[in-house]
This record gives C-alpha cells, sequence and structure tokens, in this order.
C-alpha cells in the first residue's frame, strides 16, 4: 500500500540467510519490479553459521532470545544434522577461497536477486579479522555448492548420499 501509494520506497529490511528464505520468491520478485532493493540481516543467523559451530552438537542453552531465535530457524530449516551437513558443504567452498563460512555464507546471500546490501553484525573486532566479504567472488566451480546450498538440495543430497 505505501508504493502504490506513491511513497518512494528504496529499500525493505528482511531477515535472509541459507536457513531463512523468507524473501525469496514473491516478495524479492515484488520490490525487483518496484526498483526496491532488499537490506538482509540475520546473513549469519547471528553466528551460526560460521566456523564455530561446525562439527558441534547441538546447544542445549543459549545466551540470549536473538540465539533462541535462530535456533528455531535451524529447526525450521530441517534440524541440527541437516545444519551441519550445511556447514560442511558451506566450509568445502570458504576453505577454495581461503575464506571462512560466515564470509561464503553471506556472499551468498548477496548473490541473490534483489539483494541489495546485507547488515553484518560482529560482537567483538576478532570477527573482523577474517576475509572481507566484498572481496570474495564466486567462482565457476562453486555453482553446484552454491545451488546444494538450500534446504530442500541439502535434503536431497542426504537422502541420496551425493556430495
Amino acid at each position: 500500500q505505501i508504493v502504490e501509494g506513491g511513497v518512494p520506497v528504496v529499500s525493505h529490511q528482511v531477515q535472509y540467510s541459507l536457513l531463512d528464505e523468507r524473501p525469496r520468491g514473491a516478495m524479492a520478485e515484488y520490490c525487483a519490479a518496484q526498483g526496491i532493493g532488499l537490506l538482509c540481516y540475520g546473513t549469519v543467523a547471528g553466528g551460526f553459521l560460521s566456523n564455530a559451530w561446525l562439527g558441534r552438537e547441538a546447544p542445549v542453552e543459549l545466551g540470549n532470545r536473538s540465539l533462541t531465535k535462530y535456533r528455531l530457524i535451524i529447526d525450521e530449516f530441517g534440524g541440527w544434522d541437516m545444519f551441519q551437513q550445511l556447514l560442511e558443504l558451506l566450509q568445502r567452498v570458504a576453505l577454495r577461497h581461503g575464506a571462512d563460512i560466515a564470509s561464503v555464507a553471506t556472499r551468498l546471500v548477496l548473490d541473490r536477486p534483489g539483494v541489495a546490501a546485507a547488515i553484518v553484525g560482529a560482537t567483538n573486532t576478532a570477527h573482523w579479522t577474517t576475509r572481507c566479504v566484498t572481496s570474495l567472488r564466486s567462482a565457476p566451480g562453486d555453482a553446484a555448492p552454491r545451488a546444494r546450498c538450500t534446504r530442500w538440495s541439502v535434503t536431497a543430497k542426504a537422502r541420496t548420499g551425493a556430495s
């Protein structure tokens, strides 16, 4: 209604990650048609999409409501085991680029249609010692892992045993 009412809108802030793809599809298409860029937060799911969680057991207690929210999103994605499969896929891409999982996860969201920018938070300065997301570019060999970084393709990989 805002856009139809003539109010100029240049961006729409949405939660968007490889775990939470709700903006994909109709919302992204509408915004693109209106020239509205998606400004994405949650691209690393509160730090869950990082090297720190690769190979770890599911947490029993979480430190804050934000982490609890992202843990619920992991459950909706398909659970902890499927989440670990996604981290393994992201780690393979990260190793090829000398990057980390969080940078790859953010880059993959930035590469989605309609995404104008990502809001990346850091709880301490140590998070800024890794390779900058803006210098990370997808390579031709990343096409298959990038395509597999969705809930449905990780599920298919798990069922078929494909890598």
